[in-house]
């Protein structure tokens, strides 16, 4: 598994390496210019953003957005390590949205120039036409790019399993060793998620290749297993391990992802069906599947061959990944990245070995590359553009923010989040009640103290009937409706794909509401009736 000191043919020429640091600038400049079109901000986003937020402006690593930890509680939701970068780099950029976004560009940007390393220095591709592939490829995923356009830890997770990979054509037996056991030790501090991934990876590489010994994976085993234990006593020591506890059960239970079963055995049958999803759900991931399962009808070998080993390690994880998750919790969207990075890799590999000697092959790779780029990024672009009406963040931003003071304690909607938090420190979003957003029946709801002490609502101008039930007490509006709307003047209205387009609208990360700010009347704090939950789609849904 280890090759020569220079991989021979495999070495990319100075303009390929040019061609690939310009496309990745490009990528990262577009991402910034369009960053407000999609996707909208939703609970994750918020979620993962504001601890770091917190960190930099008061030194305090803590939450009040989190449903099963109470406002001001030092957070605990996961993926710690990926909140420290963040607030790491705002501390340089900023704490605003598009600073946030610019993170993950960043991140975006530095896994896909190792993904393209990955392709020349595990002599994967040889063609620099195919490599340079990568970058576009993986810049317009539809998964992908969802993934790195919002502030989660996703994009980490691919750095870490993609370094992982590299680590293993270290030539030095030390420092490969010290590699691969130090991702191992990242891989739970990124996020559980991608500890799962890595011990699969480990497992398939295991049955592929005689070169992964035992020994070497107790080694991974411990990295992982030390990489747990020095988190939870992080958490430990700051008191809050039963939180991250709560956290990681419910992500695991979650009963939206198992269609509100009794019984795991009850929820198989959704269960594979979510993992057939993860491939039909993620377009670019199911045209170069079409495409493979194409390839491979009319040249088995590009499978079956002996020396396409790695062909099948690759499709091995594509084919594994998804299942393994499901079974044991399951295989959300922002995901992605597990499976397209390496099923782009065996699509080119494919294409490089047998189809780019006869005509009518490399017109069909063409097509299946251009369909799996255009069903990406730009497709979600174009339907923000043609379906929404959007306002840029910096018209609307100042209203919002001139009918907010520093001491006011703020409800605000996922989309208005960044704007009240750049005035105000305490800023609830839906996802502290279970009443907004039921992920478990052990989550909290606002006590009655936190009610009245809430005087300031920033959320959709429809939801304010509702809002006065729930907080009690009498408001006003502050400012006039504004932000973003749905025209539905574009897609949603073409035949067959306009019922399509209008459920893809609803979803948390593209719906598009007008905001409106509203103020409590001073002196009428008085406790509202009981409620009963309302529904709302749950975090990480609608994809």
């Amino acid at each position: 598994m280890v090759p020569p000191s220079a991989p021979g043919g495999y070495a990319p020429a100075s303009w390929e390496w040019l061609v690939v640091m310009v496309l990745l600038l490009g990528g990262f400049v577009f991402n910034r210019a369009t960053y407000n079109l999609y996707p909208t901000v939703w609970a994750d986003e918020v979620l993962w953003t504001e601890p770091a937020i917190n960190l930099v402006k008061t030194g305090h690593f803590t939450t009040s957005v989190w449903q099963f930890q109470r406002a001001g509680s030092f957070w605990a939701a996961q993926s710690p390590l990926y909140c420290f970068g963040l607030a790491g780099w705002m501390k340089v950029v900023g704490t605003d949205l598009l600073a946030a976004r610019s993170f993950n560009f960043a991140l975006a940007s530095l896994a896909i120039f190792l993904t393209w390393a990955a392709a020349w220095r595990c002599r994967l591709i040889s063609r620099p036409a195919l490599r340079i592939l990568i970058v576009p490829l993986l810049l317009t995923g539809y998964g992908m790019s969802f993934s790195f356009r919002c502030s989660r830890p996703d994009i980490a997770g691919m750095i870490c399993l993609v370094c992982f990979g590299l680590a293993f054509y270290i030539r030095h037996d030390k420092l490969r060793l010290g590699a691969l056991f130090l991702c191992a030790l990242a891989a739970p501090w990124i996020g559980i998620q991608v500890a799962l991934c890595l011990a699969v990876v480990c497992a398939l590489a295991k049955l592929f290749f005689r070169q992964v010994t035992m020994r070497l994976c107790l080694l991974l085993a411990a990295g992982v297993c030390l990489g747990l234990a020095s988190m939870f006593i992080f958490y430990h020591s700051h008191g809050v391990l039963n939180d991250l506890m709560n956290s990681i059960f419910q992500a695991a239970n979650e009963k939206q992802h198992f269609g509100q079963k009794d019984s795991y055995w009850a929820s198989i049958p959704k269960r594979f069906h979510d993992t057939l999803s993860a491939y039909t759900g993620d377009m670019s991931c199911a045209a170069l599947m079409a495409g493979l399962v194409i390839g491979v009808a009319l040249k088995p070998g590009i499978i079956s061959s002996r020396e396409n080993r790695g062909n099948r390690y690759l499709l091995g994880i594509v084919l594994t990944v998804p299942l393994i998750f499901t079974l044991l919790a399951h295989f959300a969207f922002y995901y992605a990245y597990m499976i397209y990075v390496p099923l782009v890799l065996v699509f080119l590999v494919a294409l490089e070995q047998h189809g780019l000697y006869e005509k009518w092959k490399m017109g069909l790779g063409a097509a299946v590359i251009t369909a799996a780029c255009l069903v990406g990024l730009p497709l979600r672009l174009l339907i923000s553009i043609y379906d929404c009406k959007i306002v840029p963040r910096d018209q609307y931003a100042p209203l919002i923010q001139a009918a907010l003071s520093p001491s006011d304690v703020v409800f605000a909607d996922y989309t208005a989040f960044f704007e009240c938090k750049a005035v105000t420190a305490k800023v609830y979003s839906p996802m502290y009640s279970r009443y907004f957003v039921s992920l478990s029946d052990a989550a909290q709801d606002f006590t009655d103290q936190e009610k009245a002490q809430v005087n300031v609502l920033v959320i959709p101008a429809s939801q304010i009937d509702e809002m006065k039930r729930y907080w009690g007490g009498e408001w006003v509006a502050a400012t006039p409706k504004l932000g973003d709307s749905i025209s539905g003047n574009g897609f949603s209205t073409l035949p067959l794909v306009g019922k399509r387009m209008q459920s893809y609208l609803t979803n948390p990360q593209s719906v598009r509401r007008p905001l409106q700010v509203f103020r409590r009347v001073a002196g009428t704090s008085a406790m509202p009736a009981a409620t009963e939950a309302r529904t709302e789609q749950p975090v990480g849904g609608g994809e």
